[in-house]
């Protein structure tokens, strides 16, 4: 009698062991699958603040920039811009790409070795060159066609992008020991310079200032989606509006790649 309470005992814990198990492991599911509806939940646009939004640091506006662009610009919440995260405002995005190609030309001088020198030249190139063309593919266009009064702007925009790309191309075909490299990416630093101050002081205000937010982080997605046919090197003959742009970059960016792996291939031989 007494050996068979013990039993019944044993079986009612382990009975009670199981179904505690078993509840555990649906808890521990239904958490993975509210994660997982979390994760698959469309992100819900920010509402990014106006000028008048910033902090007392930076009450009055600089007259060069506001909004997003002054806020990144000046640095004011500490961001740092060595990447970038998804859903964010294609106007941080490009201004997270201008500090990142000033961060390479700042590298570019400050590196003593040949070698080192050509690595970050080599870098820039292909940031200067695919930042151009996921503009060209994005915000120039969406511009135009939902703010006819930009267009001129934008096609001022794209001109500069021409000339930045015929010197890229210029310096694509020299090296570091060439006597013509370091005027050559003087000048594409000037070129450069001139065209992220109109552009951060024209076309980005003007954008944030039209644009609401959910079609600024729509136009982030766009704006990072198109890198993967974006080319990596400068093609100053190519078009830079329209279908034959986005054509012409996706066979760009095929040869490009292979030229790269060959080059990346010889730099290690070095």
């Amino acid at each position: 009698m007494q050996a068979a309470l013990v039993a019944a005992r044993a079986a009612a814990v382990a009975a009670a062991s199981r179904r505690l198990a078993q509840n555990t492991e649906a808890q521990a599911s239904a958490s993975r699958a509210a994660s997982s509806l979390a994760s698959s939940t469309p992100y819900a646009a920010p509402v990014i603040p106006s000028s008048a939004a910033v902090s007392t640091s930076h009450a009055q506006p600089c007259k060069c920039c506001f909004g997003a662009v002054h806020r990144m610009k000046h640095n004011q919440h500490g961001r740092s811009f060595s990447s970038a995260s998804a859903s964010e405002s294609v106007v941080q995005l490009i201004l997270h790409d201008h500090r990142k190609a000033e961060q390479l030309f700042e590298k570019y001088h400050a590196a003593r070795e040949a070698a080192a020198k050509q690595k970050h030249a080599w870098a820039l190139i292909k940031e200067i060159s695919q930042h151009g063309a996921k503009e060209e593919m994005s915000i120039y266009p969406w511009m135009k066609q939902h703010f006819p009064e930009t267009s001129g702007v934008v096609s001022h925009g794209i001109k500069e992008h021409q000339r930045l790309k015929e010197d890229l191309a210029a310096l694509d075909k020299i090296t570091v020991d060439d006597p013509r490299f370091d005027q050559t990416i003087q000048r594409v630093w000037k070129d450069l310079t001139h065209h992220i101050k109109e552009e951060e002081s024209t076309i980005l205000p003007q954008l944030e200032k039209k644009a609401t937010a959910a079609e600024l982080v729509k136009l982030g997605e766009t704006f990072q989606q198109v890198e993967a046919i974006a080319p990596t090197r400068p093609h100053p003959h190519a078009p830079a509006e329209g279908v034959a742009a986005v054509v012409a970059n996706a066979g760009a960016k095929i040869v490009d790649s292979m030229r790269d792996a060959k080059r990346s291939q010889e730099a290690k031989k070095q």
